[in-house]
């Protein structure tokens, strides 16, 4: 019995010290700071390892930035008090910016000035979430004037913002497109619930679903490689990634988790409820297991909730929760390997 209990212990301690070194040693986040507010925010990045995203002024005001080389960006707004930039692409960015109270427009950044990119009819919000290295830019607009209007996906083509419908009967969003103009998002039923979609020559393609019936789709790349969530069959809420079928790829032990970002190699990050009930960012490469990116590399302090976005250099955009409660972006680097 001795034997087997020690046979055991060592398998577990052996287990353990292949995990500890598994983890990548030189995987560590860095705090991209403020403007001098309380906080700041990323939402994509670029192949260079640009970050888009927005930070607090230490007057209040929120406005778009790029965060590059270690220093933030400012990219001003289209004339109301708050703007975020969601994409960067080269020289260009996308997001969203107010333009009088209570009405915001998507907007194009082209390495100087902010261009109203509007909305779609007589729509008063509309936000763009992705662009291309092409220039295409996708998002969702309202449709009408009224507060109620339904939100429509589009895209900019040549300057021309299209409204590409709501096959379900309610709204639509486009959340990513890819070099050759797929693009991801998702689309409600009138009777309620969600499509993961993928839009490509002017169709729509149910991605399906992990057996609960909802999915969304947030991201997508040069090799048609689709993430997002979906309901299960239990009814949890798992991220996935698509490629022709749908993998669950789990949770970090919680009953739900989101993907945000994958890069040309498949590499995937989101979000995940840990089995204590926190939020932190995940990461999974290949065929591997969800790693928590919080556990490797979150500095004192910190909380490394979300994991938006990857490029082909394994460079990460995070975003963090300090003990303060203000929330901070950070590029997480040498966690993930190049592709």
């Amino acid at each position: 019995m001795k034997g087997r209990i020690w046979i055991l212990t060592t398998a577990v301690l052996l287990t353990q010290a292949a995990a500890a070194s598994a983890a990548p040693s030189s995987c560590r986040a860095t705090d991209l700071g403020t403007l001098g507010g309380r906080s700041s925010r990323a939402a994509g990045i670029s192949p260079d390892g640009t970050i888009a995203g927005s930070a607090d002024r230490d007057s209040g005001d929120t406005v778009a930035v790029l965060f590059r080389d270690g220093k933030i960006i400012p990219l001003g707004t289209l004339g109301g008090v708050a703007s975020a930039a969601r994409a960067v692409a080269g020289p260009r960015a996308a997001g969203s910016s107010e333009v009088a109270p209570e009405v915001t427009h998507a907007f194009l950044w082209e390495g100087h000035r902010m261009r109203d990119l509007g909305a779609l009819g007589e729509g008063r919000d509309a936000v763009a979430y992705a662009l291309n290295r092409r220039g295409e830019i996708v998002g969702a607009s309202q449709i009408a004037r009224s507060n109620a209007s339904p939100y429509h996906a589009f895209v900019v083509r040549r300057g021309r913002m299209i409204d590409l419908g709501a096959p379900g009967g309610a709204d639509s969003v486009a959340y990513d497109i890819n070099a050759w103009g797929m693009i991801v998002g998702l689309y409600t039923r009138a009777a309620g619930g969600s499509v993961a979609f993928l839009h490509w020559r002017n169709r729509f393609f149910d991605l399906g679903h992990l057996g609960g019936g909802e999915a969304e789709a947030r991201a997508i790349n040069d090799r048609g490689q689709v993430v997002g969530a979906s309901q299960t069959a239990n009814g949890q809420r798992h991220a996935f990634r698509w490629y022709g079928v749908m993998s669950d790829l789990g949770s970090l032990g919680g009953t739900g988790s989101l993907a945000l970002g994958v890069n040309s190699a498949g590499s995937t990050v989101g979000s995940s409820e840990t089995a204590d009930g926190e939020t932190h960012a995940f990461l999974v490469e290949g065929m591997e297991t969800m790693v928590d990116l919080h556990a490797l590399a979150a500095p004192p302090g910190v909380t490394l909730r979300e994991a938006v976005a990857i490029d082909d250099a394994g460079r990460i955009a995070a975003n963090g929760r300090l003990e303060s409660g203000a929330d901070h972006a950070f590029l997480l680097t040498g966690c993930a390997a190049p592709s």
